[in-house]
């Protein structure tokens, strides 16, 4: 039931724990931490989420369900969707910045980002019609090679990218972050949108 004991219990260590993972790091953050930041007995974190890797996968799973109902754009075009999940990310660019970060320093964080993604350009193949079979334990699998490596590294990792330094380059440069946002969806355009590879390709 929405707003009983459980779920505040829940949304709040999931809150805690995205500040402290934000501020300063994964490995830095102890589940002793993430209690006592929370107001809660840490046993509190092994009966909800089982682990703290697990207590991490459950916040980028819940921010990704998140950005696919705000860009949800009804009747809108692929650069409508990509504008407003960057809208919704640049809210989390913390969050992101972490996971950028940390997914180059420890294998276990590189996985969550990685499926994170895999998940992302699964939901985005079956909308464009691709008949993917059912997600078992891995979640690329039964992607072709070539979609995802297509998806991931001129789709994925360029958005991600330019989140997180979006606000530095446009300082830097000089030049207003909406103008250097239309560049960049007109970029994308132009060579992700473009090379998209069609389901009969795969």
């Amino acid at each position: 039931m929405d707003g009983s004991p459980d779920d505040t219990t829940r949304d709040r260590l999931r809150k805690v724990a995205e500040e402290l993972f934000a501020r300063q790091g994964y490995d830095a953050t102890s589940v002793d931490s993430i209690a006592r930041a929370a107001g809660v007995n840490k046993a509190m974190i092994y009966y909800y989420f089982g682990s703290k890797q697990q207590l991490a996968h459950d916040i980028f799973a819940q921010m990704q369900e998140e950005m696919a109902q705000r860009s949800a754009v009804p009747g809108g075009t692929m650069r409508d969707k990509i504008a407003a999940e960057i809208d919704f990310l640049d809210t989390r660019k913390s969050l992101l910045s972490f996971l950028l970060m940390e997914s180059l320093k420890a294998e276990d964080q590189a996985n969550i980002l990685l499926d994170i993604a895999a998940r992302l350009i699964r939901t985005d193949l079956a909308a464009r019609g691709f008949d993917l079979p059912a997600e078992t334990g891995q979640a690329g699998a039964g992607i072709a090679t070539r979609v995802l490596v297509h998806e991931f590294f001129t789709g994925v990792v360029p958005i991600a990218l330019f989140i997180a330094l979006e606000a530095k380059f446009c300082d830097h440069f000089g030049i207003p972050r909406d103008e250097a946002r239309a560049a960049f969806l007109d970029a994308v355009e132009r060579s992700h949108f473009a090379s998209h590879i069609a389901p009969d390709e795969a």
